[in-house]
């Protein structure tokens, strides 16, 4: 299957569950806010739904207009059975660890749980650049930042 039409498939599949999210699963699951000029519950479900709304379409006319080149066809070929000879295991592997993230969290709490699962992904994928560790201990900290403290979120 061609990148083009992964692209396709993808957004179509994006939209459709950002229409449902936004008409069926939003309203009827999450509180409204009371007044016009409060932010309410539904504010950040709404805003992720709709940013993911607009790159899927932005996707799809990508992956509309883009223009097909023979070269490209080869390249992907080459590189689709590269792939499928890399580590088989890797995806199980991510999926384990990311089930194991679930029952962490709850035990020891989001930022110790994210911070070992992240490392461990990140091993397993074959990360081995110190530096990206530490980035992604950055990211993990700034989040638990800022829906402490901006959001007003408590995180387990």
């Amino acid at each position: 299957m061609t990148d083009k039409l992964k692209d396709r498939y993808a957004s179509l599949t994006l939209l459709s569950l950002c229409i449902i999210s936004w008409f069926f699963l939003i309203p009827y699951g999450i509180e409204g806010a009371v007044g016009m000029r409060e932010i309410g519950p539904d504010f950040f479900p709404r805003f992720i739904t709709l940013a993911v709304f607009i790159l899927s379409i932005f996707l799809l006319i990508k992956s509309i207009l883009q223009i097909e080149d023979k070269q490209d066809d080869e390249k992907e070929k080459k590189k689709e059975t590269t792939e499928s000879n890399s580590k088989p295991w890797a995806g199980l592997s991510v999926f384990l660890i990311m089930f194991g993230y679930i029952y962490l969290a709850d035990m020891i709490g989001y930022l110790y749980s994210s911070i070992i699962s992240m490392a461990m992904i990140m091993w397993v994928l074959s990360v081995r650049k110190w530096y990206l560790y530490i980035v992604i201990i950055a990211i993990i900290f700034l989040i638990q930042y800022v829906f402490q403290n901006v959001l007003y979120i408590r995180l387990p």
